[in-house]
């Protein structure tokens, strides 16, 4: 599952057992702050094992926080190229602010 902000690609991992017929409770699944990676796929999985459907979010893009991390104290955090990305921050709120208003 694929989507795009602005010029970023955020590449969501979706997991289903097609064995099961009828709905299943959803998880969302969401990453380390570098990412969508194999350990988040993973436990995805094993979600799915425990008969859940589990949606592993892309919430940075495939460079991880480091192309724009929301927190305004991550120059202070020792990690090279870390910084805050006001924009980044603002539409991260903006699509959690969207997509409660839809679900709640």
């Amino acid at each position: 599952m694929s989507d795009r902000d602005g010029d970023v690609s955020l590449k969501g991992h979706v997991c289903w057992d097609n064995s099961i017929q009828g709905k299943c409770p959803g998880v969302l699944v969401v990453q380390e702050w570098w990412g969508r990676n194999d350990y988040v796929r993973k436990r995805a999985a094993m979600l799915v094992e425990l008969g859940y459907v589990a949606f592993a979010l892309d919430m940075y893009g495939h460079e991880g926080a480091r192309r724009g991390f929301t927190n305004p104290d991550a120059s202070s955090f020792g990690i090279e190229n870390l910084n805050y990305a006001k924009a980044a921050d603002e539409s991260s709120w903006s699509s959690m602010q969207d997509f409660f208003g839809e679900v709640m």
